[in-house]
């Protein structure tokens, strides 16, 4: 066996036994050489992932299973099966396309073959989602969908940056479909970042720009706040935050809904002006962002948005109860006790008047294991 080759028909392997005397290397500590850590395993790249059996599938073989997939109503299963099968047969991807432009595929059959698209990260995939963006001749829903489609895409690109912020300024489109465009970039860029932060950032210059110079239509300012939301960066954060002192709520409230994916240091002090908002829609906006912050990055509220959110539980609205609930129940699971004995106090007020049914589970589910009344 020692001294001997063995091994497989493309690898050969010499086995030798040794004996190790003493072994005592030095690691300087100091060395900025030095990496410490479990070595990964070499990057695969998506696109090469895919079950071998479906190289060769037909079109027509691929939709009749996709069809059933779909009849079971599980999206885990029809997605991935179109996206693996474009993989495996990038060269049918056109024909594909032609199915899904003719109309043939009801709205889940359409949203699934978009995710395939987007999620194939192969060549003509991209190709296909950016030219549906681009083609004035393919259906509004489609460019849409193709848009939305394009922040699944493992390689992001400046043109793609370019495509996006194009369209949601595009003249012919109603004020809806250029927020949906709007919102598409702000997912893109979102997504972008974890695999090119320079067009990420790219992406999000684009954003900030329109909330620093708004167009003329409000309907673009809010659906520029939204979109900013969905990129969900702190830098972000000093463009938006000034429109939660806007005249009309609605913006007020598309800006604290923009403030949800923030980091806890920009989002919690814009926020605290939402809840001290005198409209409740802004109110409860503002505290259902809080705490979707809060969850995110698991950093307790401020004690200044507890005091807020502890005052908001005898608001009228139902709405703006069950949204200081859950912040104040975000804060008990941090060690606020302020929060925990916000919640208890509502709790045994609940208990000794008039009980809600909605409030009185929503408490329930907030404080500790070990309450007693």
């Amino acid at each position: 066996f020692f001294g001997t080759k063995f091994g497989t028909h493309f690898r050969a392997t010499t086995a030798r036994l040794a004996t190790l005397g003493e072994f005592a290397p030095r690691v300087d500590l100091d060395d900025g050489g030095w990496r410490f850590g479990v070595l990964g395993p070499a990057r695969v790249s998506a696109r090469d992932q895919f079950d071998p059996a479906l190289r060769g599938v037909s079109l027509n073989d691929a939709l009749a299973r996709y069809r059933e997939l779909l009849a079971t109503g599980s999206v885990v299963d029809y997605g991935p099966m179109l996206r693996d099968w474009l993989r495996a047969n990038p060269e049918a991807t056109a024909d594909l396309v032609a199915v899904l432009r003719s109309g043939e595929f009801d709205q889940i059959a359409r949203a699934g073959v978009f995710y395939a698209l987007g999620a194939a990260n192969t060549d003509e995939a991209r190709e296909a989602l950016i030219d549906m963006v681009e083609s004035t001749g393919d259906a509004t829903r489609n460019q849409i969908a193709a848009a939305r489609a394009l922040a699944l895409v493992d390689q992001p690109t400046h043109e793609m940056v370019e495509l996006l912020a194009e369209a949601s300024g595009r003249e012919g489109y109603h004020a809806i479909d250029r927020g949906s465009m709007a919102l598409a970039l702000g997912t893109f860029a979102a997504r972008s970042e974890a695999h090119d932060p320079a067009v990420a950032a790219e992406a999000r210059a684009e954003i900030r720009g329109w909330l620093e110079v708004p167009g003329e239509d409000p309907l673009d300012l809010g659906h520029a706040l939204l979109a900013a939301g969905n990129a969900g960066h702190a830098e972000l954060a000093s463009s938006v935050a000034p429109y939660l002192g806007h005249d009309d709520p609605t913006i007020r409230r598309n800006a604290a809904h923009a403030m949800r994916k923030m980091s806890p240091q920009t989002a919690y002090p814009a926020l605290e002006a939402g809840l001290r908002d005198e409209d409740r829609v802004v109110r409860t906006t503002a505290l259902t962002s809080a705490a979707s912050v809060a969850r995110e990055h698991d950093r307790a509220p401020s004690q200044t948005l507890t005091t807020l959110a502890g005052q908001a539980l005898g608001s009228e609205s139902e709405a703006e109860r069950g949204a200081a609930i859950g912040l104040l129940r975000e804060a008990a699971k941090r060690g606020d006790a302020a929060a925990d004995e916000l919640l208890e106090a509502s709790l045994r007020e609940q208990l000794a008047g008039a009980r809600d049914p909605r409030q009185l589970a929503l408490l329930g589910q907030s404080v500790g294991g070990t309450w007693r009344p």
